[in-house]
Order: C-alpha cells, then structure tokens, then sequence
C-alpha cells in the first residue's frame, strides 16, 4: 500500500482489464527500484523518463533530479530495511505454489505449471464439503 501524500511513481502498461486497453503500475520510491522498466526509464534519463512516467514533466526540475538520484542511489540496509516493512513486503512477498494436480488421462496435452495449479485448487474447493465447490 502506498500511503497517502507520499511519492510514487506509475507508467502504463497494456492490460485489457483498463481504459483504452492500459492500467497504470504505481510504486513507492523504494518499491521503484525492484521494477526493471522504471530502472532503466531512470538510467535514460530525463527525456525518457519525461515520456513514460505518469506526472513526471509537472514536476519543478528539481524534484524530477531528486528522484532520479532516489531511484539510482543504492539504498543502506536499514533504509532498506525500513522501506521494506513501511511499504514493500505485501505487494512483493514471494507467491505460494499451489499443489499442482495430474491432468486426467483423457487430455492430450500437457497442462502448464499454473493450469495443473487451478485444477488442483479447483478441485480441492469441489471436494471440501464446506464450500462445495462456491
């Protein structure tokens, strides 16, 4: 979660979910550094940070310097540690795997990781007797 007035930044990136087939990826400053598109928008340079990130050209010139230099600089451990536990660990957490299941025999092709993943998952809801299957 971003909290409220603290800097973030967002480009957009193709999805069908929104408008005109695009959402907007935000990060605090900190969580900016894990995104590989942003680091290198920031590596470009101004011009190019210019053109994809979201409010950039609004901001005073100076602003725009600071947080190209917050971007690029190697944060310490306890700053990153601190911005980790303010703002990162929910949304970068490492996923859970599922238990993958056996396709059936009657299917030609092998599932794929996630597709074995949801049958299993799918299946498990169908057999617990207190959610059958909703």
């Amino acid at each position: 979660k971003i909290l409220k007035a603290t800097l973030r930044v967002g480009y957009p990136v193709k999805d069908q979910r929104g408008e005109y087939g695009a959402i907007v990826n935000w990060f605090h400053v900190g969580c900016a550094r894990k995104d590989e598109a942003l680091m290198a928008y920031a590596k470009m340079g101004d011009v190019r940070m210019r053109k994809s990130l979201l409010g950039y050209d609004a901001m005073p010139k100076e602003e725009r310097a600071l947080l190209r230099e917050q971007l690029l600089s190697t944060p310490d451990e306890d700053e990153r540690k601190a911005e980790e536990e303010l703002y990162c660990l929910p949304a970068m957490a490492e996923a859970k795997k599922l238990p993958q299941h056996e396709p059936p025999k009657a299917l030609k092709v092998p599932l794929l990781a996630f597709q074995a993943e949801g049958l299993g998952w799918m299946l498990a809801r169908e057999a617990d007797s207190t959610t059958r299957g909703g």
